[in-house]
């Protein structure tokens, strides 16, 4: 992921004096001590639940006034069962470009996401790789309480799209 971000803002001269990608885990990231805005998508559900307060604590503290925080959620129900499915496939000449999602119980408030990447040319499998991530069914409305207990306030912008500020 960090590696497609990066070449994203190598494209755009502009972004490349203003954004910083970090190779680190969000609990363990040194940030700067304003922030101007935050985007977090696909990131607030692999937080536990006192990282995921951490994080709205410290955004509280650094976000400039009227600076938006933008998050989502997944909105993915723990008792939820998805069997293997292509979410993303892209051809690049010969080759193909697969992504499969499946989902699995991981406790009673967490699911396991399961992440298989498969590259095939003319059919034929070239290489494999698969990446388990641990996730938080969380809602909207759950994110809301946690973010307004840091003293952020919630405005839902589109289903599972949350705006915090302070």
């Amino acid at each position: 992921m960090r590696s497609a971000l990066t070449s994203r803002i190598l494209a755009d001269a502009a972004l490349t004096s203003r954004v910083t990608v970090l190779p680190d885990k969000l609990e363990d990231a040194e940030l700067p001590d304003r922030l101007g805005g935050v985007i977090a998508f696909g990131v607030i559900g692999s937080l536990e639940e006192a990282d995921r307060r951490s994080f709205w604590k410290m955004l509280a503290e650094r976000l400039s006034p009227g600076a938006p925080a933008v998050v989502d959620v997944m909105n993915i129900d723990a008792t939820q069962r998805a069997r293997p499915a292509r979410v993303a496939e892209r051809q690049v000449g010969r080759q193909s470009y697969e992504a499969w999602l499946s989902v699995e119980g991981d406790g009673p408030d967490r699911v396991r996401l399961v992440m298989t990447y498969r590259v095939l040319r003319d059919g034929t499998l070239l290489r494999e790789h698969g990446d388990e991530h641990s996730w938080a069914a969380l809602t909207l409305p759950a994110l809301a309480a946690e973010a307004e207990q840091a003293g952020l306030t919630c405005t839902e912008l589109a289903k599972d799209v949350a705006l915090l500020r302070l």
